[in-house]
């Protein structure tokens, strides 16, 4: 297949919903029927489901949010580890708002910190994350709590119309997809604010490596290959 813009060049909400009509039942990813016991089995997730759920999440992230003003604004998502993180990253950049990714380990000293210096006014959080969440916004001001759907809820059920997000890659390039931080086991965390330019690193360096010898890109090693997720 051919892609509708070069590769190095190509943003996955765009992407996802363009195979999402061109691959439409090819498989995205693998996910776990029940993530405490593996011999139960694995659901496959095709592109058409990703999208689907992308959608929902936006218009979702909409109806909870509001408009975004433009000018990025960062919630806070805490959950587990399923493919609402994938979900809820690229729905953020389709209403213009990008998702602080807390890391369960650190300290909630660093947690409250990292809620402030992002500005976040509001913590999202999957089931069974709502005590920590509360915890959190206990030591914040003006910070309100959602819990997100289930997983489920935006990988099922009823079609979604698409989300329309029509940014080219030089309009992108340089605005933010999510926030992650340090580890903060050396003192306080800092954020790292990771852009769209920063996805296609990795073709970058493809194409640097078809010009070089005996260097490997890392994704080379999992390109066309089944990833499950557990």
């Amino acid at each position: 297949m051919q892609p509708k813009v070069p590769r190095g060049e190509r943003l996955a909400p765009a992407l996802v919903d363009e195979y999402a009509e061109t691959r439409a039942d090819d498989i995205y990813a693998c996910i776990p029927h029940d993530p405490q016991d593996l011999s139960q089995g694995f659901q496959d997730i095709t592109w058409r489901m990703f999208s689907n759920a992308i959608n929902k999440a936006a218009f979702w992230l909409e109806e909870q949010l509001g408009k975004s003003n433009g000018s990025f604004e960062a919630f806070i998502y805490i959950g587990p580890r399923d493919l609402r993180y994938a979900i809820l990253v690229l729905a953020a950049a389709k209403v213009g708002r990008v998702p602080l990714l807390l890391s369960l380990l650190s300290s909630l000293e660093g947690k409250v910190k990292l809620a402030k210096v992002t500005g976040s006014e509001y913590i999202l959080h999957g089931d069974g994350f709502g005590p920590l969440a509360s915890t959190i916004q206990e030591n914040l001001s003006s910070v309100s709590l959602i819990t997100t759907p289930g997983l489920r809820q935006w990988l099922g059920g009823d079609p979604c119309k698409s989300y329309a997000w029509t940014k080219t890659y030089d309009e992108a390039k340089d605005d933010p997809l999510f926030i992650a931080h340090s580890s903060g086991t050396t003192g306080q965390s800092y954020v790292y604010v990771c852009a769209w330019g920063w996805t296609n690193t990795d073709y970058d360096y493809q194409v640097y490596q078809s010009q070089s010898s005996g260097l490997t890109a890392c994704s080379a090693t999992w390109m066309q290959r089944m990833i499950f997720q557990t």
